[in-house]
C-alpha cells in the first residue's frame, strides 16, 4: 500500500486533479515496464516508483 507520498499531497504539489495524476502513474508505470521488460518487477512497484516521480518533479504532467 502506498502511503508516501499521499494523494493529498501529490495534489498540492502539482496543482492536478487526482484523475490526471493516475492517469500520469499509469502511463509513467507503463514506461518504466518498458525500460527493462526482462525484469521481474511487480506493478506495486513501477506505481510507486512512478508516484515517487511525479512528487519529486522527474517527470511533469501533459
Amino acid at each position: 500500500m502506498m502511503l508516501e507520498p499521499s494523494v493529498e499531497s501529490l495534489i498540492k504539489k502539482t496543482g492536478e486533479s487526482p484523475y490526471r495524476i493516475a492517469v500520469a502513474v499509469g502511463k509513467r508505470a507503463q514506461e518504466l515496464k518498458k525500460l527493462d521488460p526482462n525484469e521481474k518487477a511487480e506493478v506495486q512497484q513501477e506505481v510507486s516508483k512512478a508516484i515517487t516521480d511525479i512528487y519529486e518533479g522527474k517527470i511533469t504532467l501533459d
